[in-house]
């Protein structure tokens, strides 16, 4: 039986416009793809402050921090229709969201004051815990502080290897695309485990 759902936020919630911007400089410059990738990750594990790391990738793509800034805050948007899918979830399921970014306080500043915990019991961002997805580390960690179980829970997530990740550690993945099809996976999910036990 489901008892947990676990949500990315980067790429379900949020538009990634980083990884986007990312994979476009990385078609015209491999090597500073690379580059601007591992200062992703550097970010994730919470070494480097939002700061040190438009500096490092206006440096790599040659454009003027402000205006890289500038443009990826101006792309960010939220899914509005699946915040409130998560708001029917909500006391029929354990919910957590975790995410590969700098620290809790950027998402409150993506979502605003008191709605993350608003929607959800716990919130765990890498680099408040030193740990990215896919390690199973960061996985186990969520699952702990929600007290619930990996065969138990679903994680929802965007990338293919974040969701291998999760499997890796026993919990169930919907790879999310849109959110018709999110929805209708995790009522699968949940209607086939539902008959299992």
């Amino acid at each position: 039986m489901i008892k947990a759902i676990v949500f990315d936020c980067f790429g379900v919630f949020i538009n990634d416009a980083l990884l986007l911007k990312i994979r476009e400089y990385a078609a015209i410059d491999s090597e500073g793809g690379r580059q601007l990738h591992s200062i992703v990750q550097a970010i994730n594990r919470g070494m480097l402050t939002r700061g040190e790391s438009i500096e490092q990738m206006a440096g790599i793509m040659k454009v003027d921090p402000v205006e890289l800034l500038t443009s990826l805050n101006d792309s960010v948007a939220k899914n509005d229709a699946l915040i409130d899918y998560v708001r029917t979830l909500k006391g029929q399921y354990k919910l957590a969201m975790l995410s590969n970014v700098r620290g809790r306080a950027r998402l409150d500043e993506l979502f605003g004051a008191g709605v993350l915990d608003e929607l959800f019991e716990v919130v765990v961002a890498s680099g408040d815990v030193g740990s990215i997805k896919p390690e199973p580390e960061i996985y186990n960690l969520t699952l702990d502080k929600l007290g619930a179980v990996a065969s138990e829970s679903i994680m929802i997530d965007d990338l293919p290897s974040y969701c291998d990740g999760a499997r890796a550690v026993g919990m169930h993945v919907v790879q999310f695309v849109d959110n018709a099809q999110c929805q209708r996976d995790v009522a699968t999910l949940i209607d086939t485990e539902s008959q299992t036990d």
